[in-house]
C-alpha cells in the first residue's frame, strides 16, 4: 500500500512521467535517437518475450551498469507489473548515480 501511495504522489508531483504502450511504440517506430526503453526484467521473462530494440539491464544489475545508458535520452522503464521499473526510475533520478 505504501509503494502504491508513493508511486501515486511521484506522479501528482510531475516526478515521473507515464507513456501509455501505444506511446512508446510511436516512439520506438519514429526512429529518434533521443528515446530508449530499458527493461529491468530477469533473464527468464526476457527470453521470453522481449520489446524488439530495448535495452536489458535487470534491476540488480542497473546501479553497477549505469555507465551503458545515455543518460540525456528520454528513457521508458519497462518490467512485467511495473513496480521494478518504478525502483529503477528512481534510481535513475539519484543525483549522482
Amino acid at each position: 500500500m505504501i509503494v502504491a501511495v508513493t508511486v501515486l504522489l511521484n506522479k501528482l508531483e510531475g516526478k515521473l512521467e507515464w507513456l501509455s504502450p501505444a506511446e512508446v511504440k510511436r516512439k520506438m517506430d519514429s526512429g529518434s535517437d533521443s528515446f530508449a526503453v530499458l527493461d529491468v526484467r530477469d533473464s527468464k521473462e526476457v527470453q521470453e518475450r522481449r520489446i524488439p530494440g530495448s535495452i536489458w539491464i535487470p534491476l540488480d544489475d542497473l546501479e553497477s551498469r549505469l555507465g551503458e545508458l545515455d543518460r540525456d535520452k528520454q528513457m521508458a522503464v519497462h518490467c512485467h507489473s511495473g513496480l521494478r521499473s518504478y525502483k529503477a526510475c528512481l534510481k535513475l533520478m539519484q543525483p549522482g548515480l
